[in-house]
């Protein structure tokens, strides 16, 4: 894992010429490390029209060890404070449990609804343990998130016109966990993101070559500067935040 982006600190914890300025600071949190976790699900065939499913997975709680980097800009200084340690860190990967329904009005016709509650509360904060502290690096050090759990909503449809050729068309509407007061560029996740896709698969006996586009936007956000725990820190970036995509996806499916 890599995490970049900037935090503001105020002047004056660097120099008392620099008291009322805000420094920009580049803090670069690069680190690997193994966990272990499980998956277990349930399908339900109802009827020849209907299909249940079920799933769950469970949280992954992963060791990092890595190094951070840190650099302290002023206006027209440049750098004027660069550090960097070894660290290591804990974090847990969130839990995820999902329900769908497939129905199958007809041999042509496919439509699936599915629901997943995602645990992103495990993301409240992390504790980092750095071996080389200085001015801006400190023996151990909070990353706030405090992000919310989410439940997505998702549905699709997929039609058969003839023996090669399938449209499949879906729409999901998914709320973001990060709150105002710790949202950043560090995690591109402005606001909640609705997506649209269509796509195109020819088939033949052994392989199904698609081609689909899906556009995907998400609801604009204007926050304002916040410090979570007092500590003088800026935890969130303040600005207006927004986020539109369009992806084209190629792919092949093997038939068997």
């Amino acid at each position: 894992i890599e995490q970049r982006g900037p935090t503001i600190l105020p002047g004056a914890s660097f120099d008392t010429l620099l008291t009322g300025l805000n420094i920009p600071v580049d803090s670069r949190l690069k680190g690997d490390g193994w966990g272990y976790g499980g998956n277990i699900g349930v399908l339900c065939k109802v009827n020849k029209e209907f299909t249940l499913g079920l799933t769950y997975r469970s949280a992954t709680s992963v060791k990092l060890s890595g190094d951070t980097e840190v650099n302290a800009y002023a206006p027209g200084m440049g750098v004027i404070v660069s550090e960097r340690s070894s660290s290591s860190t804990k974090i847990a990967l969130p839990a995820n449990l999902g329900f769908g329904m497939v129905y199958r009005p007809e041999e042509k016709s496919t439509v699936s609804f599915d629901v997943d509650w995602t645990e992103w509360s495990s993301y409240d904060r992390f504790i980092i343990n750095n071996d080389s502290p200085g001015a801006l690096i400190s023996p151990t050090s909070t990353l706030i998130n405090d992000w919310k759990n989410t439940i997505r909503y998702s549905v699709g449809l997929n039609y058969k016109i003839d023996n090669n050729l399938n449209v499949y068309t879906g729409y999901y509407i998914d709320p973001s966990p990060i709150p105002d007061k710790t949202l950043t560029p560090w995690i591109g996740d402005s606001g909640t993101k609705q997506a649209i896709e269509l796509s195109l698969g020819y088939s033949t006996k052994t392989v199904e070559f698609i081609c689909g586009y899906e556009y995907l936007t998400a609801k604009s956000r204007v926050i304002d500067v916040q410090d979570v725990d007092g500590d003088g820190v800026i935890d969130n970036l303040p600005g207006s935040y927004t986020l539109k995509s369009g992806t084209v996806r190629l792919g092949a499916n093997v038939l068997f």
